[in-house]
């Protein structure tokens, strides 16, 4: 049996498959080792369910998760995994590379991460051979879930948006007089700025959001420009499956081309680890 997961900034999907086949799925909180200690990270997956699968058959675990880019946090999360899978093989990867793994295969090419969070990397076909530093929320992360949702609070709060728009918002938010103590007194405010990015879909139709959305991306692809040329950009996570149209509009802006978009990268990862 192999275990795969797929941890983000505010999930962690999971997969047990035998024989190539999914026989269990279950979704937990993420799992980034920057945020959470071991305790917490026991607790997450037993409320999961995934300490009730017959964990002692499993031979191997592939974990891709966000704040694994460096040995200490994989060896963090690989003892940690072990504690739960005793029997397996344990494998940590970052997040990134689960993206470029699940979409490109073992094709040369661009992999991003566009969710709660963004990421980007030069891609050869076996690892991650150059990467934009993220940086995070507070640094970086342009084209996340996060950065949309913090244009949009902003220009709701300084009455930016356009009034029809302004009105929209209230009505979708009544605790909008709230917004700023609620954002401040979060712990987890990229996902609580994220968590507003719904509205934005529901009005992209709008040209004042539409603009919002393609000038977001933009800065997105700008930093891709440090990357070859030439070579196709595969996409995975929530902000660029549902904003594909505005993703693919600054793509072309910087002569990048979208070969292909997922919302999840397991699919692609149970392909990479069963067909060889």
């Amino acid at each position: 049996m192999i275990v795969l997961a797929d941890s983000g900034s505010t999930k962690t999907a999971w997969l047990l498959l035998d024989n190539g086949e999914v026989v269990a799925e279950a979704t937990s909180k993420g799992l980034n080792p920057h945020h959470i200690a071991q305790d917490d990270f026991v607790q997450i997956v037993e409320q999961a369910g995934i300490t009730g699968w017959p964990v002692n058959k499993v031979a191997q675990v592939y974990f891709y998760g966000a704040g694994n880019n460096n040995e200490g946090a994989q060896a963090t999360v690989s003892a940690w995994l072990n504690s739960i899978f005793e029997q397996a093989v344990i494998q940590v990867h970052s997040d990134l590379l689960g993206a470029a793994r699940a979409l490109l295969g073992r094709q040369v090419g661009i992999a991003g991460i566009l969710g709660t969070g963004a990421n980007s990397g030069y891609y050869d076909g076996r690892g991650i051979q150059q990467q934009v530093p993220p940086l995070g929320y507070l640094l970086g992360d342009e084209g996340s879930g996060f950065a949309l949702g913090r244009l949009l609070i902003k220009a709701f709060l300084r009455k930016e948006l356009p009034e029809n728009l302004q009105q929209a918002f209230r009505n979708w938010y009544p605790g909008y007089e709230e917004l700023p103590a609620a954002i401040y007194a979060s712990t987890t405010p990229a996902a609580m700025l994220a968590a507003f990015v719904p509205f934005l879909y529901e009005h992209r139709e709008d040209d004042y959001i539409r603009q919002l959305l393609v000038g977001e991306f933009d800065r997105y692809f700008a930093l891709l420009g440090a990357y070859p040329t030439g070579l196709p950009v595969a996409l995975v996570g929530s902000v660029a499956w549902h904003f594909r149209d505005e993703v693919e509009q600054a793509a072309r802006q910087h002569d990048r081309h979208i070969w292909q978009i997922e919302k999840s990268p397991l699919p692609g990862l149970q392909r990479y680890h069963t067909t060889g």
